[in-house]
Order: C-alpha cells, then structure tokens, then sequence
C-alpha cells in the first residue's frame, strides 16, 4: 500500500537553511550558520623526481643525458638537467643522478631528452662537439601513468629517435623514465585571523 507523504511534518523546506512563517503570513529566514572554515584555493601541483636509464645501446662509451622541458603554452625548450658522464662497456646504463620535475594538474608538461656519447672532456658543454645518439619526447604524464604497469615495472621504455640515422642502421638504444613524488614537496600551513576595532 501507497504512503503518503506527511508535507507537514517539513514545512517549506529550502536547501542551504530553513524558513518559517510571520504573523502576517510572510516568510522569514533563519540565520544559515556559516563554516568555521573554507578552502580558499587548492592546489594541486607537485614535485617529482625523475630517474632515467639506456637499454640496448649499439656502442660503448661515455654516454649522458640532458633534459629539457617547457609547458604547453611555451614555445621553446628550457634545459632543466644533464645527468653525468656513465663510462662503462654495459649497453644498460643506469644513471645515479634523479631530477625534480614541478607537476601541475591543469597544465602538461613536455619533456625532451637528449643522449650523446662523449668526445671532448674539455667542451662538454658544447653539445655540437659530441656524438649525438638519439633523443625521445614524451609528456609528464606518460611517465607518470607508466607506474601502473608491471611489465615494465613502472618504467616507461621509449626508443631513442635519431633523425641522420641512415636505412638499415640499428636503432640506437632505448630511454626508460620513471617518475616518483617527493612526498616532501607539499606541506600545509595552518592560521588564524582575527580583528579588532575594525571601522
């Protein structure tokens, strides 16, 4: 059987607070009782820090890597890091070095990375002077998102593109990125404000 509803039991209802009836008939509102706090912004950048390793590198030598990176609305490339030089005879390079990369959730963040092969110690800076391997692109968030796979173990594995490669050359290797929060970037700041013979 059908229950009807009681609408005198809630009488004019409102959402956000409640009203109630004056003696001439005319609705008054009761005083909404505010919070005692509200976020006044919230924000959601982060801070990660970025490990990198080669795979499957054609030939031996000191190898490194400089990163560069811009955000979307940005038209050029800003360097942000170079790893140090790795001489050893392995074509798996893992580097020591990690590099914090600033996240923020309504902007994408590219990053650009760049592998050559050591010849002058003397003009390391000067990257014309070295052997260029190879560079990969990918966005923040494809390193990021790769944490879920266990394939890769949470790498995300790119193969390095080098546009002078000629046909039938070997590729030159592959980059691995993984990204890991800095549970140290974030803190949260607690205050408060009061006053006084305010006019």
């Amino acid at each position: 059987r059908t229950r009807a509803c009681n609408s005198a039991a809630q009488p004019n209802a409102v959402m956000g607070g409640s009203h109630s009836v004056n003696p001439d008939g005319s609705e008054k509102e009761k005083a909404r009782i505010e919070p005692d706090s509200e976020a006044l912004s919230v924000d959601l950048s982060s801070r990660i820090e970025l490990s990198l390793r080669l795979e499957d590198l054609q030939k031996p030598g000191q190898i490194f890597v400089v990163i560069y990176s811009k955000w979307a609305h940005d038209p050029n490339w800003v360097e942000i890091g170079k790893t140090k030089v790795k001489d050893d005879q392995s074509s798996h390079r893992v580097f020591d070095d990690s590099f914090p990369v600033d996240f923020k959730a309504e902007s994408q963040r590219q990053l650009r990375f760049e592998t050559y092969r050591l010849r002058d110690s003397d003009c390391i800076q000067d990257l014309s002077a070295q052997k260029f391997i190879g560079t990969v692109e990918v966005f923040l968030t494809e390193i990021m998102m790769a944490r879920s796979r266990t394939v890769s173990h949470g790498w995300l594995v790119k193969s390095l593109q080098n546009p002078l490669q000629r046909p039938g050359e070997p590729d030159p290797g592959k980059l691995c990125m993984f990204a890991e929060e800095d549970p140290n970037a974030k803190s949260t700041v607690a205050f408060v404000v009061g006053g006084k013979q305010i006019k």
